[in-house]
This record gives C-alpha cells, structure tokens and sequence, in this order.
C-alpha cells in the first residue's frame, strides 16, 4: 500500500519550522550517536540511559513495518469518500475549518470517514498523515498515524542515515458521546495506548520514557495536540452541520453517522 507520493522538488528548510518537538527529540537522540560514534567514546550514559541501550533503539526504530500486517483496516482513497459525501449532500468538506452543510443523514464506515480525516491532517502537517481510523468496538478506537521523514533525512544529509523513513504511531482509545452547551451531541475519548511501528508496548514506553527525559512537555504535547485537532473536527461537523454525531459497530464493521431530522 503506498501512502505517500514521492515529491520531485527541492528541499525547503523553512517548512520544518513547525517540526514537532517529538521529532526533533528524535533527530536530537540521532545527533548525539553520531557524535559518540565519531569519537565520544568516553561518554557511557546520555539523558539516564546507556550508549547501548540507546543504539538498541535506533536499531528498533529502523526495524521494517509490515504494513499489511500493522494497518488492518487501511482508510479508503479521498474520492471514495467524495462520492458518499456528495450522495448525501455534504458539502464544503475540502476546509472543516469552514462553512458546512449536510442535506441528509450520513452514514459512512470509519475507513472511508478516514480519508476525509487524513485530508484535514496533512494541511496542519504535510509531514503526517492517518493510515487507519477504526472504530474497533461499541466503545473503542484506533488510529494510525504516519510520518513520512525522508524529507528530513535527505536534509541531514549524513546524519539523517540513521532517522527511519517513516515513523507509525499506534494510538487506542475509548471513547464515550454527552451533549454540549447546545444540546449537541460530542465525543470525547481517552488514550489508553499508544505504540511505535510495530513494537510491543514494553519497547514502545521505553523510547518514549527516553525522549520524555530529553522534551516531556514536547513529548506529551505531541500527542495531544493532533487528537484534539482530530476529535474537534468530528465534533465541529456535527455542530455546524447541526446533525446528532453517532459511532456504531455492527457486524465487526464501524460507522461514523450524523444523523439529520
């Protein structure tokens, strides 16, 4: 499954001035190795944690990722979901952030919602993007999020030999609907993990208990700010749309509904 198109142009160092902070950690960990192994041999700790330790983690880092394994319900391509938005009369979707209207209820599997969902992403982060949106019970979600590096190992020249080409990041959550201010009916969901490429989740907290000791505020805010921006948008949907938002799963299959009077 290919996920991104390769882009023929020229590197500008300006768009990574809103790099996340985790991934500056990151590139800040691949410095220091490449430092060490040039000749700071003498160094045997960095940030609480062994030389070897760290290593072990650029190596599991740049482990390959099955994708077809990893991403179990890839999301739909974007035209899928244009032709199930438009029978239903939804309409300025190519900016959530602006006026919305749909015409009838709709009613979409959580795959195809999902292209519409990367779309938004990638204008706040052209580095990343959704894999996989899956409602996987009455009551739980997974995401899977991409970032695509190359850009930013062809920019490091050398030291970005040892950044991985893309970065999966695994996150599950419950969730649960209650009415706002306006009677409208929102989700909210709570993370309850979150794991790297296809690591276990006792590697997964290791990496990032070490880049917490290197940025946790960088770190935590990642993470938070790209489901609230996720989340906001399903919500503001219905609000503006003035639709009742409902997830369902039915038959081990989920869809995202809103439904109109």
């Amino acid at each position: 499954m290919k996920l991104f198109k390769k882009k023929e142009k020229k590197v500008n160092r300006d768009k990574f001035g809103c790099l996340s902070k985790a991934l500056v950690a990151f590139l800040f960990v691949g410095i220091i190795i490449v430092g060490t192994i040039s000749g700071l041999n003498s160094a045997k700790e960095l940030y609480g944690e062994k030389i070897s330790v760290i290593t072990e983690y650029i190596d599991e880092l740049n482990k390959p990722v099955d994708e077809k394994t990893l991403i179990v319900n890839p999301i739909t391509d974007y035209y899928t979901f244009q032709e199930q938005a438009n029978t239903c009369g939804f309409s300025g979707y190519a900016n959530l952030d602006g006026a919305l209207s749909l015409n009838s209820t709709l009613s979409m599997r959580d795959n195809v919602f999902g292209a519409l969902l990367n779309s938004y992403i990638s204008t706040k982060e052209e580095m990343l993007s959704i894999a996989e949106f899956s409602i996987t019970s009455e009551n739980s979600l997974r995401i899977v999020f991409v970032y695509n590096l190359q850009e930013l190992k062809s920019l490091l020249s050398s030291i970005g030999e040892i950044i991985p080409t893309k970065l999966y990041i695994t996150n599950t959550y419950t969730f649960e609907f209650s009415k706002n201010e306006n009677n409208v009916n929102q989700v909210s969901a709570k993370k309850i993990e979150t794991l790297l490429n296809q690591m276990d989740k006792s590697m997964s907290d290791k990496i990032f208990n070490y880049l917490k000791g290197i940025n946790d505020q960088g770190i935590s805010n990642l993470f938070k700010i790209y489901d609230e921006t996720i989340f906001k948008a399903i919500n503001d949907i219905a609000i503006k749309t003035e639709s009742t938002l409902n997830f369902s799963f039915t038959e081990n299959l989920g869809y995202i509904n809103y439904f109109v009077d």
